[in-house]
């Protein structure tokens, strides 16, 4: 591994942000299955910010109540955790999922478009698993896999012709082995870091780390890690890529047998996540709801 670079990659994670206290707990009490929408609606009570996007979302045309959502119990319960917890993430770390993607040649907000349609495609995907898990939490994993891009992005630029040749060569199997063989580090490392900086919970830096690689997750979360790398195939396929490397990895063959999935219900599910991932994004830019064009 290349020393020099990966210390450069860490300081450049020690740099990032800590995720706001109010986000930082929500995600802890999401990953416990014994929660409940009131554990989140205490956490959120002392934040103004937070609770003041709840309400304009609620409120949106998006949504478009019959009567006007006034109160954050209200405001929690009609929306649902996806959208609180969606909100609590793009708005603490925007920097982190708005920057451009230089290093894969992408774009700003690729990232975050990428990730939002990971997040609803794994939520629905997860639904149909043979082995009961959390769905929001798959929501919650999909929106978080592949921070690690936007550290390792500015770090790599240039190189993206280089990788596409030797993946067309047969020098690198995909885009991560062609990451980590020439850098020493491959971007689910890189993210892995970052979710031990953010100190999130064991099963999200889990999803993070082997979103490409399910096998290698611990057993009890290996479903759903296979739900997230399902998504992130189902939004490179929907054309929601982070620029390079899109519909450059492995896809598994044997993770679609831990869930009743056919060739149909997956286009079915594929039209549900376009839709839903136009409300939300609707919800959140009002202006400019098709702002994945």
């Amino acid at each position: 591994m290349d020393q020099k670079f990966k210390a450069k990659i860490i300081q450049a994670i020690q740099k990032t942000p800590v995720l706001s206290p109010s986000a930082s707990r929500l995600l802890q009490v999401a990953a416990d299955p014994k929660h409940s929408l009131r554990d989140m609606i205490e956490i959120i009570r002392g934040d103004f910010a937070l609770t003041g996007q709840l309400l304009r979302v609620a409120n949106s045309v998006a949504f478009s109540p019959l009567q006007p959502v006034t109160s954050l119990d209200r405001a929690v319960a009609y929306l649902g955790e996806v959208y609180l917890i969606g909100l609590a993430i793009s708005s603490c770390a925007a920097a982190v999922f708005d920057s451009p993607l230089t290093g894969y040649e992408g774009h700003k907000r690729d990232l975050w478009r990428h990730q939002l349609y990971c997040a609803i495609a794994s939520r629905l995907i997860s639904r149909h698993a043979k082995q009961e898990i959390p769905a929001d939490l798959a929501f919650t994993g999909g929106l978080l896999h592949d921070i690690g891009k936007a550290i390792l992005s500015e770090h790599i630029v240039d190189s993206a012709a280089e990788i596409l040749d030797g993946i067309s060569e047969g020098r690198y199997s995909d885009y991560m082995d062609a990451e980590e063989k020439l850098f020493g580090m491959n971007h689910t490392q890189v993210g892995h870091v970052l979710a031990q900086h953010w100190k999130l919970p064991a099963v999200l830096q889990e999803v993070i780390l082997f979103h490409h690689q399910p096998e290698n997750a611990s057993p009890e979360f290996r479903v759903l890690v296979c739900a997230v790398h399902l998504g992130d195939a189902l939004s490179m396929m929907a054309g929601f890529d982070t620029g390079s490397d899109g519909l450059k990895y492995s896809i598994g063959s044997g993770e679609q047998d831990l869930f009743n999935l056919s060739d149909k219900k997956l286009d079915t599910l594929q039209i549900e996540a376009a839709q839903g991932f136009d409300k939300f994004e609707q919800s959140i830019n009002p202006g400019n709801p098709k702002t994945n064009q």
